[in-house]
């Protein structure tokens, strides 16, 4: 009987052994480890693709302004890259939000209006404005600084220098022929407005310039329009 008892404890103890040997070679395969690839850099997309060939899956953790990795796409990761995890792992990425700073637009030739719209929209302002006599139209853009295509940050003032056009000095026309006078206003480039007719007596010819505005020696932009008044 003793005998009988002793082998009977005998198999419970094999058997006991045997699922515990059996339960740790599940245990093991199902802990298969990996090694972790490498996906910074990687757009999000194709890092999830790239995880998911060793079974491994994406977790985006956050995002940060970055200069240097392009929007959407992997700054860090966590495990590092050839770490070993188990398989079916989480790997936390950190995603990029893009550059924190603004390229600064090319603002020449531009409206003044135009340009402090265009400016708004991107974070940035006019800090600084300065007039030049220019032949572009009067409150185009000139020239800027930053230079168009610089990368600055949110709320840089751009200084600016605007056209006031051409400026024109206004001729003597007083006394000359009104025929005279519009030949003088052309090739000056200006443009006569109106011309008014005053009746001043016989002792003066018709069509003779008694006064005129703007004054003589005044400046103007160009295409500035002359008031004539002659004598009838």
């Amino acid at each position: 009987m003793k005998k009988d008892r002793a082998k009977f404890y005998l198999v419970l103890v094999g058997l006991f052994i045997f699922v515990l040997a059996s339960n740790g070679c599940k245990k093991v395969i199902s802990e298969t480890i990996v090694i972790v690839p490498s996906v910074e850099g990687l757009k999000l997309s194709d890092a999830e693709n790239v995880l998911a060939q060793t079974n491994l899956t994406l977790e985006v953790s956050s995002s940060e302004f970055s200069d240097s990795v392009q929007v959407d796409h992997i700054i860090s990761q966590d495990p590092l890259a050839q770490s070993s995890v188990k398989s079916g792992s989480i790997i936390k990425v950190v995603i990029s939000n893009g550059s924190s700073r603004v390229i600064v637009p090319d603002l020449a030739q531009k409206k003044f209006d135009e340009a402090t719209i265009i400016l708004k929209n991107l974070g940035l302002h006019i800090a600084d404005i300065s007039e030049v006599e220019n032949d572009l139209p009067p409150g185009t853009i000139v020239s800027q600084k930053p230079l168009a295509n610089t990368y600055v940050s949110p709320n840089t003032g751009i200084k600016v220098t605007v056209s006031l056009g051409i400026f024109i000095i206004i001729p003597d026309l007083i006394g000359l022929n009104i025929n005279d006078a519009k030949d003088k206003i052309e090739k000056a480039g200006l443009a006569l407005y109106k011309t008014i007719e005053m009746d001043v007596g016989p002792n003066i010819p018709s069509g003779i310039v008694l006064y005129q505005y703007p004054m003589p020696d005044q400046k103007v932009n160009q295409g500035a329009q002359i008031t004539l008044k002659v004598s009838k």
